[in-house]
């Protein structure tokens, strides 16, 4: 599915003031889009709307099944036509998933399997009907989700044992389980160690290859550069700006943001 925003605004309730005012944007189907920007400019606020947690004051974010397309846009006239069978609202949260900035925000269960547990049991019940049929599907659906980040041995580990970069990995985790369309980044890269970039990185491809569209938030251009459609650049008081790091390059740090550097 490809993500469609047409005419969003919104602002904080009591601030008097718009983070956005009109934003356009569409993302093709396997699409990377990056925000970036200064702490306050919104970025979390977006990944938040677009996972359907929050509501716009005005506009439109659906999933809309797309063929791909070679890069996102932000568009100054209405968008095509969004089909029937898109998605909005509830279903846009069923079929999204959010990852936070602060882990410990978002892990519930005592250890690593029962954190993984409280996502895969209930999309195991529902595809088997069948309670001793769904734990036993959820728990090896859980290990094998576990395997890629190097979780899967420390199933009875308890959570508040794990490091910084383990707990951002089971939280990654957690969310694919879920199967979303859309996957949602807060600073992804925040606090990871250099083998723990490369590894992000690499799964942020895999999911591109399997057709999700992938938004994050960075503070970093380098290591998405080569690899996004394109970056939003948000601010408090400057209209959004969408392009790549090279070609406005000359007007980024006017948005809080280091240059890219080639």
């Amino acid at each position: 599915m490809g993500l469609y925003v047409t005419g969003l605004a919104f602002g904080h309730p009591g601030t008097g003031k718009a983070l956005y005012s009109n934003l356009n944007i569409s993302l093709p189907c396997g699409g990377l889009l990056c925000l970036a920007g200064m702490n306050g400019c919104g970025k979390t606020t977006l990944l938040c709307l677009l996972a359907g947690i929050m509501e716009p004051q005005a506009g439109t974010i659906a999933l809309v099944p797309a063929k791909p397309h070679p890069q996102a846009t932000q568009q100054e006239s209405p968008l095509p036509q969004i089909p029937p069978n898109s998605l909005y609202g509830s279903a846009l949260r069923e079929h999204s998933a959010l990852v936070l900035q602060d882990a410990d925000m978002q892990i519930i269960g005592s250890t690593v399997g029962e954190d993984m547990l409280l996502t895969a049991l209930p999309l195991a019940q529902k595809a088997t009907g069948e309670k001793r049929q769904a734990v036993a599907l959820a728990e090896a659906q859980a290990r094998t989700m576990l395997r890629p980040f190097a979780l899967e041995d420390m199933w009875n580990t308890p959570v508040q044992h794990l490091s910084y970069g383990q707990k951002r990995k089971l939280c990654l985790a957690a969310a694919l389980l879920r199967g979303p369309s859309l996957l949602l980044l807060d600073e992804p890269l925040s606090g990871l160690d250099y083998p723990a970039v490369g590894e992000l990185l690499g799964l942020v491809a895999t999911c591109r290859q399997n057709g999700v569209c992938v938004v994050l938030s960075t503070h970093d251009l380098d290591p998405f550069a080569g690899l996004a459609n394109d970056f939003l650049f948000l601010h408090p008081v400057l209209p959004p700006l969408l392009g790549t790091p090279t070609a406005l390059a000359h007007q980024v740090q006017e948005y809080g943001v280091k240059p890219y550097e080639k």
